[in-house]
């Protein structure tokens, strides 16, 4: 139940975030700021799942096994999130 809780209070940030900078309600740092710090959160949690794997093969785990997040929801969820973020981020860096 943590992790569903976890996955959607993560998802939302990142789409308020993403919302907010699009709509000028967050300056261009403080987005950068706030998306990068939920995307190295929840991606340190999800590579708890996979401690005993080595740090290249857990990072590849997390796009190409689905299976090592527990639930569909929470693998299309973290590469949502990570897709927002990544380009609200690149956009940030691009534009500003």
């Amino acid at each position: 139940m943590k992790d569903v809780i976890w996955n959607a209070v993560s998802f939302v940030a990142v789409v308020a975030l993403a919302l907010a900078y699009e709509t000028g309600a967050v300056a261009a740092g403080n987005a950068f700021f706030g998306l990068f710090a939920v995307l190295v959160l929840y991606t340190a949690k999800q590579l708890l799942t996979h401690e005993n794997e080595l740090l290249g093969e857990a990072f590849k785990g997390l796009f190409t096994r689905p299976q090592s997040h527990g639930t569909m929801a929470s693998y299309v969820s973290y590469l949502g999130m990570t897709a927002l973020g990544s380009v609200v981020m690149a956009q940030v860096v691009l534009v500003s």
